[in-house]
Order: structure tokens, then C-alpha cells, then sequence
């Protein structure tokens, strides 16, 4: 019985000595230690939105922002660009599309035309490399969503766009 006793006492002694030091004993770091953000007024500033991770930014002519995805033209996109379009480009090769289906214009945030082509994107950036891993979806646009078609393609992305020249097609390469 005394074992049982002294056994009890022990653990108590080991139990409160390791809540001391959890409470501020003599192990823990003092009060008026600086501890990286703790206590910083200061917030961590956000990332820039010319910046961004999945998508390139394009500047048109208008000066609207599109976020845009490099690509390859395939034959479902080819049949959905108007016919002078058609005439303007190829019915493959690299291409660049929004990888959504609005673009901003100051304040103002427009749908893309019903039926452009876009890319939903599936994957993500494999470590400093443009490729997406996985690819993307091949989408048109409808009411300014992305519908995916349910078909991969590659992707990758390209470098952001702000001074734009004209081009053969819309976005075209």
C-alpha cells in the first residue's frame, strides 16, 4: 500500500513539474521575448496581383485585363471561332485562351463572347516550371463560366501580356 502511495506522489511531482514549465517556469521563454509574429501589429503583405499562380494576365487593346492560359488549339476550339477568325489562324498550333471567362476593365467586370473557347484549370505548376502538371480542361464559355467539355489537354503558363500587338485572331500566337 505504501508502494502504491509513494508511486502516486512521483507521478504527481512529474506531472506538475512539466506543467510548470508549460505555465512559465523556469524552462519556458520569458514574457517580454520577441516571438515572430506575435503581438506584430503588422500583417504579412499580399501577393501581387499581377502575379498570379495558374494564369497570365493579357492587356487589350481596351485596356482590359483577361486571365489567360497557354495552350494548343484543338479541332473542337477551331470549329468554335467565328470564320474570319478561322481564315486568320490555323487549325493548330500554340495558342493562348482565358482561363476565365471575364475580363476587368477598371472597375467593370464583363462576360467573354458566348462559345469563346477557354481552359479550366486541372492541375498545378510543377515547382519553378510553366507546365501545369495534370493540364486542363477544355471549356467554352457560357453566361461567363468556363463549361468543360470533360477533355484534358496540356497547359502551361505563359508570360504576362500588358503591351499588347495586334495579333492574327483573338490571342492568338
Amino acid at each position: 500500500m505504501g508502494f502504491l502511495w509513494l508511486l502516486n506522489l512521483a507521478l504527481l511531482f512529474v506531472f506538475e513539474t512539466s506543467l510548470g514549465d508549460a505555465r512559465g517556469g523556469d524552462a519556458s521563454i520569458s514574457a517580454k521575448a520577441h516571438i515572430p509574429g506575435c503581438g506584430d501589429p503588422e500583417t504579412s503583405p499580399a501577393p501581387e496581383e499581377d502575379q498570379p499562380t495558374y494564369y497570365a494576365l493579357y492587356k487589350d487593346a481596351e485596356g482590359c485585363k483577361v486571365k489567360i492560359i497557354g495552350t494548343w488549339m484543338t479541332t473542337v476550339d477551331y470549329q468554335r471561332l467565328s470564320h474570319t477568325l478561322q481564315q486568320a489562324r490555323g487549325s493548330s498550333g500554340k495558342v493562348k485562351l482565358p482561363a476565365s471567362c471575364k475580363k476587368t476593365c477598371g472597375q467593370t467586370v464583363k462576360n467573354l463572347k458566348q462559345g469563346t473557347p477557354c481552359r479550366q484549370v486541372l492541375g498545378r505548376r510543377i515547382t519553378k516550371r510553366t507546365h501545369i502538371k495534370h493540364g486542363c480542361f477544355v471549356g467554352h464559355c457560357q453566361n461567363g463560366l468556363c463549361v468543360s467539355d470533360d477533355r484534358k489537354t496540356s497547359c502551361y503558363i505563359p508570360p504576362n501580356v500588358t503591351n499588347p500587338r495586334p495579333t492574327h485572331g483573338s490571342l492568338a500566337e
